[in-house]
């Protein structure tokens, strides 16, 4: 499967890649809406998955032309707080999708990771 990741958070690109990559599958990252349009217009496949922060500008209409090219397309809405995508797929769902073999543990804090502050 082909994801296109569209996060301005450098460290989520990184760990979604490594996910994905680890489950078969191809990411393609991409820092705001404008980088993940010239990487699309690029490309020779589909893209299949799209996990998108929606909080960033253009986002929802990005998401919409996916839709209506592709209407076939998944969409996790990256942002923590709420979806304004409409139609998403949650994140535990999309790990399953793709054939995460523990998908409840990839979402959980790592190992020793601090929680406070």
């Amino acid at each position: 499967m082909t994801v296109l990741v569209v996060d301005r958070d450098l460290g989520f690109l990184f760990w979604m890649g490594c996910v994905l990559s680890e489950a078969g599958h191809d990411a393609l990252p991409a820092r705001n809406v404008k980088a993940a349009s010239l990487l699309l217009r690029s490309l020779n496949s589909a893209v299949e998955l799209l996990v998108v922060d929606s909080g960033l500008p253009g986002a929802q209409r990005f998401a919409a032309q996916l839709r209506r090219l592709n209407p076939e397309i998944k969409v996790i809405d990256a942002l923590a707080a709420g979806s304004r995508l409409g139609g998403e797929i949650s994140r535990l769902e999309w790990l399953r999708v793709c054939g995460c073999a523990a998908p409840e543990r990839a979402l959980a804090a790592p190992t020793g990771a601090s929680m406070s502050g």
